[in-house]
């Protein structure tokens, strides 16, 4: 086993371990960073089925959200971004009917997504998302659930209505942007220049007030912080061994903060689509889905409870019944199982109760050397986003920056215990 030092070790190649070593390393601090998977990125994954297209199996769109970090790196890339094409008007399949929204307002009034927007100017904010569905008609209740689902990644009876809209308020329909040429550019662009250790997981991760051990099945790294950047439900989930061991308010807002199930599917058509589409499957195995005029690509995210839908046995035949012959002749499916996957866990955080003060919990330092970082410790209305986890990572930075060059406590890494 092999033995080093650095000044920092970053646990994670995602979005925010590579923003938080990005920063660092531009102010002089040695860095390391390691990566249990293959290849960097996290949950941030492109497929290229030819040069000329790019299909996210992760983060997908660029929401209306104020971080002056990402613009600032999206410039810095020379990376461009485009409004998210539908297309086309949203459909729902429901009973194996397809309805565009006039047709579907003809039957059920209000549209989910007036009352997702309806639900957020609600005044109390109290209870579930469920309860506060409970006034519509069964059927619009049924359809609006199906959309909170798809759209927050959650059963809406474990979401939190005022979590939810303090997280969602001002992500409404339309403004979303997609990375042109793919989100997987701009993981390049934060990690040119890095020292990054990819397949080599931590073990086991010795700290305390004179440094930390982060070790892999091959190596051993001392270093004088830690930044941890992985989903708290891995980071606390048993495969990083802590010594000492995580605290109790740790481990209880890991809890919290577990990531919603999900499963991304690329279906590859035998011949491209004559026209763009964006669906909301109310039938099985539900998940919203897009094609483009010209590609041979559907692409889905299949989330919340309806993930489990995307593994039965025969869920292929349920999803073509679906989306009915649009789709024509299928030469090739592609998953990308989230929720299965050892180092995410799911997809991101979502808004349940505790959720705000689980991530202040989770955002706070340990001992003056451990550090957190990742969308689940960003602000509210950046959680569940890129643009939350590169917050944090240069966040992070910031407060590791401090602590090394014995400067003040940052006001957001609170208390130690």
């Amino acid at each position: 086993m092999t033995a080093e030092t650095a000044d920092v070790v970053i646990v994670g190649a995602g979005v925010a371990g590579l923003a938080c070593a990005r920063r660092l390393s531009a102010r002089g601090f040695d860095v390391v960073v390691l990566e249990a998977r293959h290849a960097i990125g996290g949950r941030v994954r492109t497929f290229r089925p030819d040069p000329a297209e790019a299909v996210e199996l992760g983060a997908q769109v660029v929401h209306p959200a104020g971080c002056d970090d990402f613009d600032d790196l999206l410039r810095e890339a020379r990376v461009g971004t485009a409004p998210m094409e539908t297309g086309t008007e949203l459909v729902v399949v429901a009973g194996g009917v397809h309805r565009g929204a006039a047709a579907l307002a003809a039957r059920i009034r209000p549209l989910p997504w007036a009352v997702e927007a309806g639900l957020y100017a609600s005044r109390p904010l109290s209870g579930t998302v469920d309860r506060g569905l409970s006034g519509l008609a069964p059927p619009a209740r049924a359809l609006a659930r199906c959309w909170m689902e798809q759209v927050v990644g959650e059963d809406p009876a474990l979401l939190d209505l005022a979590e939810t809209a303090a997280t969602y308020h001002g992500r409404g329909r339309g403004g979303e942007r997609v990375v042109v040429g793919g989100f997987d550019r701009l993981v390049h662009a934060l990690a040119e220049g890095l020292e990054i250790r990819t397949d080599s997981p931590v073990e086991r991760l010795r700290w305390g007030p004179d440094g930390v051990e982060a070790a892999t099945a091959s190596a051993v790294v001392r270093a004088r912080a830690a930044v941890l950047t992985p989903p708290p439900p891995v980071a606390a989930g048993g495969d990083l061994a802590f010594d000492p061991p995580l605290p109790r308010r740790k481990t209880d807002a890991a809890a919290v903060l577990a990531s919603c199930d999900a499963v991304a599917v690329v279906l590859v058509t035998a011949r491209p689509a004559p026209r763009s589409a964006w669906l909301l499957l109310a039938d099985p195995p539900g998940g919203l889905w897009t094609s483009r005029a010209g590609s041979r690509v559907t692409a889905g995210h299949v989330k919340g409870p309806s993930a489990r839908l995307a593994r039965r046995p025969g869920w292929e035949a349920d999803l073509l019944r679906s989306l009915g012959p649009r789709l024509g002749e299928v030469d090739d499916v592609l998953v990308t199982d989230w929720g299965r996957d050892r180092w995410s866990r799911g997809a991101y955080s979502v808004p349940v109760a505790g959720a705000g003060a689980a991530s202040a919990v989770w955002a706070e330092r340990l001992g003056g050397t451990v550090f957190f970082a990742g969308e689940a410790s960003a602000r509210p209305d950046l959680r569940g986003l890129v643009q939350g986890a590169l917050a944090s990572g240069e966040r992070a930075a910031g407060e590791v920056a401090l602590g090394l060059s014995g400067g003040p406590h940052d006001q957001r890494s609170g208390s130690e215990a």
